[in-house]
């Protein structure tokens, strides 16, 4: 049976299938029985891949935290890092799978809502969580980044500059963070995007960098504290604004990017040691052929591949336990999260699937991934 379960017990493998439009069927081309997903070839045999979990179509956004999200949540509280890698087509439910819908709709005070993803639900456990504990040594620390031919774009800006007096220097300032010294006023904030962010958005090409204690990161990304659980939401609806304003200029751009966003806890504890927690959410661009991304040149078609490549390969490496064999310099994508992509992280590989029968060969192709992988 193909796409076995990982080795090493930190490295889940999942699948999701996303809703057919119009009421569709999908079982001429595909069937689930427990964890098991078979797909149809095209010789007409279904091909079996075990995983570790498969999320039908009637799996709820809250399902999929409650057994992933939660998760990557108390490895976080704990210490631990993470990352969650969302795979697929375009328009096979990445985005909705990390993130999820209604990220605009805020204000109503129903901050979570039934179609938010991961993101929204896994910020607003640890920002309950802090709040329980009553203790002023945490803090939760959120950067909203995008990899896009090859140059790393800072999202989180819109949200700094409208929301923020300032940005934390460093991440570890948030654990002494007040909320009155960082948010701004906004109730009389204008609607209308800043010219200096839409700016730095087109030419924005930011370096990767490793702090004297070995944390990696976006050189000058803001770094933005989260003292409520409707900051996180804003921080999403500013970044995906501010690119859907270019998505007509550049041909899709969430198809092609690689969206990243970071959520870090930071805990002072005995002798005023600093303790991370990471927590990466990835939204890989689309797995499909070049010849079916419109508009994509060669050269950046080539980028797209190496970065799904080098996320595919360390994914191996990790799930068969071969730490030694890990090269993060392939991608920029690998690079930035090489500090949650090592032995002692966890990492979950979702492979998204739109069951449309059209798309069989695409989807058989899509998770046929797991091979590589196992």
């Amino acid at each position: 049976m193909k796409g076995n379960k990982s080795k090493n017990p930190n490295v889940k493998l999942y699948t999701r299938l996303r809703n057919i439009d119009n009421g569709g069927t999908w079982a001429e081309s595909l069937s689930v029985s427990g964890k098991t997903l078979s797909l149809k070839t095209e010789g007409g045999k279904m091909e079996p891949f075990a995983l570790d979990g498969v999320y039908d179509q009637e799996a709820h956004q809250e399902t999929v935290f409650n057994d992933l999200g939660q998760t990557v949540v108390d490895r976080a509280l704990a210490g631990f890092s993470s990352t969650v890698f969302n795979y697929g087509l375009t328009g096979a439910g990445k985005t909705f799978t990390s993130l999820g819908h209604d990220i605009k709709n805020i204000g109503d005070g129903q901050f979570i809502k039934s179609k938010h993803g991961l993101g929204p639900r896994i910020a607003n456990s640890i920002v309950n969580e802090i709040g329980k504990g009553g203790n002023s040594d945490i803090g939760l620390v959120m950067c909203f980044t995008e990899i896009f031919q090859d140059k790393i774009r800072d999202l989180g800006a819109a949200y700094a500059e409208k929301f923020l007096k300032q940005a934390l220097v460093q991440i570890e300032d948030v654990v002494d963070a007040r909320e009155e010294d960082y948010k701004t006023d906004n109730k009389h904030a204008s609607h209308t995007r800043a010219s200096k962010t839409e700016l730095a958005y087109e030419v924005c090409d930011l370096g990767i960098v490793e702090d004297v204690k070995g944390f990696v990161h976006v050189k000058n990304a803001k770094l933005i504290p989260i003292f409520k659980t409707v900051d996180a939401l804003n921080v999403l609806k500013e970044g995906l604004t501010l690119r859907e304003q270019f998505e007509t200029m550049q041909n899709n751009i969430s198809s092609r990017a690689q969206t990243i966003l970071s959520l870090i806890v930071v805990q002072r504890g005995r002798n005023n040691v600093i303790r991370k927690g990471i927590i990466n959410l990835v939204d890989l661009a689309g797995c499909e052929k070049f010849e079916d991304k419109m508009g994509v040149s060669f050269q950046e078609a080539i980028s797209i591949q190496n970065t799904l490549n080098a996320s595919i390969q360390i994914t191996g490496f990790l799930a068969n336990g071969l730490f030694d064999h890990i090269s993060y310099t392939d991608s920029k994508l690998t690079e930035l999260l090489c500090n949650s992509l090592n032995k002692d992280s966890f990492v979950a590989f979702i492979a998204n699937i739109d069951p449309n029968p059209s798309l069989a060969k695409e989807n058989l192709r899509c998770l046929q991934v797991f091979n590589h992988i196992q």
